[in-house]
């Protein structure tokens, strides 16, 4: 009987050189799932860190037109609506019995336009043609000039009874905006080619005319700069000089939201330096929490804006970012935009005390009587 043939195994080389690549073909499909699943990962942080971004960047937005920063009309807490205080710039108007236009126009009709008007009507036009928005003096005086020419302050003055040199309308309504609402909204209001230059009276001196209060010292509105304290328009006014709206909230702390800081010309041009653009920052950029439904591992996203005056432009300053939880990088990204006025943010708000909620006024219809009263409206 045939002897059948010996059967051949694995030697021990061959077998070490199996295991040796099974194991490097385990080892590399393990490397390439772990690749892959860190390329996954990486993704969706990015996906997230991209839509926490989209959120900023639509809160700056959302912000750039509502202007919650600075009053939030449906919160009762009094800080969100501490603006509302006198002298703040949500602060309505002061309540008179006589507002701006005498008659208010019906239709066609036309206003009658009187000196003796004071107050506020948000809807005067402020026409060209009317003789009572006319800055009547002379440009090329100061007020501590001789008066060659004609001195300005016989001219531009708040008191006076109105007659065929005095014309006091236009400089109570300059003198009105100032000191109810501040700086900024002195220029977001009045026309702006005007001349801001007027004179008033003083309590100290018996009802005279007091030099000290026109807007020509560098302390003030005016600036100073190489000695120009000549009557000057709002460019001349703001060059080199920011005027800014202090928010609810600035980096600063709520220490800074007062009403002096926004009466307060801050050096942003050719004088500025660390320390003066760093005190404009912690006084105007608010920094308020935002998007606080998301889940607390997600990375927190800031949200700041900023609102000046500075070389004739009402600037809107976003800045919006998020640090990376793995590796603490920031990401920020900083843009303006055109927005709703500070005006058009008074009127979207109804009147009420600080931390009142008094909500959102609503509007149906130019003098639709339905319109719900807002912060200009006469009281």
């Amino acid at each position: 009987m045939p002897t059948s043939s010996p059967r051949r195994g694995f030697t021990l080389i061959e077998l070490m050189i199996a295991v040796t690549l099974g194991a490097l073909i385990v080892f590399a499909a393990m490397a390439g799932f772990r690749v892959a699943s860190q390329t996954i990962t990486t993704a969706n942080r990015l996906a997230l860190e991209n839509s926490l971004l989209r959120a900023g960047f639509q809160e700056a937005l959302s912000e750039v037109d509502l202007w919650t920063a600075y009053d939030d009309p449906q919160s009762t807490a009094a800080a969100d609506q501490a603006l509302r205080r006198p002298q703040m710039p949500f602060s309505p108007l002061p309540t008179i019995s006589a507002m701006m236009a005498s008659q208010p126009a019906q239709g066609q009709a036309l206003y009658r336009e009187l000196e003796t008007d004071v107050g506020w009507d948000a809807t005067y036009p402020w026409p060209a043609h009317a003789p009572r928005t006319w800055w009547r003096a002379n440009a090329a005086e100061w007020h501590d000039s001789k008066g060659r020419s004609g001195d300005y302050s016989q001219f531009a003055a708040t008191s006076g009874a109105p007659g065929a040199t005095s014309h006091p309308w236009l400089f109570r309504q300059m003198d009105l905006l100032q000191t109810t609402l501040g700086y900024y909204a002195f220029c977001d209001y009045l026309p702006p080619s005007l001349l801001y230059a007027y004179t008033g009276p003083d309590p100290k001196q018996n009802g005279k005319v007091d030099l000290l209060k026109e807007f020509v010292t560098g302390g003030d509105f005016r600036s100073g700069d190489g000695g120009a304290w000549f009557a000057q328009g709002r460019y001349r006014c703001t060059k080199d000089e920011s005027f800014i709206l202090v928010p609810l909230r600035p980096i600063g702390g709520t220490g800074m939201v007062t009403s002096g800081n926004i009466r307060t010309n801050y050096t942003t041009g050719v004088q500025a330096n660390e320390g003066t653009v760093d005190t404009l920052m912690k006084r105007s950029l608010s920094s308020r929490l935002q998007l606080a439904m998301k889940p607390a591992h997600w990375p927190e996203v800031k949200v700041d804006v900023a609102r000046f005056l500075v070389y004739n432009r009402f600037v809107t300053l976003s800045r919006f970012g998020l640090s990376n939880a793995i590796t603490g990088e920031h990401i920020a990204i900083s843009f303006t935009a055109v927005g709703t006025t500070l005006r058009g943010a008074r009127q979207q708000r109804k009147p009420g005390t600080v931390g009142s909620g008094a909500g959102w006024a609503k509007w149906y219809g130019p003098r639709n009587p339905a319109n719900d009263l807002h912060l200009d409206s006469p009281q």
